[in-house]
């Protein structure tokens, strides 16, 4: 009997070989698309992170303006109480001065200070020139005003009230225009001490 006895190792078949290959192909190749897409989402994730940043960055910037605003703002205010503090203006009493010396029918019709808060402006309605003039001695001898000038003296002739008819007697106004410069120092000492106007 004949043995063939081979001691030699057999050639592993190419087979073996392509198919390892290929294996090895298909995981370098699932690998560079596991190690590409966790590359982009490493970038898309640095991208939203500064987008992040830029936001809160403006928004500080925003807020640190608001504040700014606000904190000048809150100085002006501080300023206009630290000034209205300063120089009060006892407007109600004037007016109830002012008032209480005017004739039976007489009545204030317009009334402003000017930006320098001692002068006022005044227009005044009467029945006659003579309650005019009686007014502006009765604002010449009064304690709070410094100086009373007449500016002007019209009459007005129109019908106010066209339901008058032509035998009813109809009296004209006199409107009278003042400058009044007011001691506001007293005026002030005054309403401090409620000194009732006379």
């Amino acid at each position: 009997m004949y043995v063939d006895i081979n001691l030699l190792q057999h050639k592993k078949k190419r087979l073996e070989w392509i198919v390892v290959g290929i294996i090895l192909f298909v995981l370098a190749i699932i690998c560079f698309v596991i190690l590409f897409y966790l590359h982009n989402q490493e970038k898309v994730m640095e991208q939203q992170l500064e987008t992040n940043l830029a936001n809160e960055f403006s928004l500080r910037q925003a807020e640190q303006q608001n504040i700014d605003v606000s904190l000048s703002d809150k100085e002006q205010l501080e300023s206009l109480v630290e000034w209205a503090e300063k120089k009060p203006v006892p407007t109600v009493f004037l007016l109830l001065h002012l008032s209480q010396s005017l004739p039976e029918k007489g009545f204030i019709k317009l009334f402003t200070y000017s930006s320098n808060d001692s002068v006022v402006a005044m227009t005044t309605q009467f029945e006659s020139n003579a309650e005019a003039a009686y007014y502006l001695t009765t604002l010449k001898s009064s304690p709070y005003i410094v100086e009373a000038k007449l500016l002007t003296l019209v009459t007005n002739t129109e019908l106010e009230n066209p339901a008058v008819s032509e035998t009813q007697q109809f009296q004209p106004r006199v409107e009278a225009n003042y400058e009044i410069i007011v001691d506001m120092e007293g005026l002030r000492k005054a309403v401090k001490e409620e000194v009732p106007s006379s």
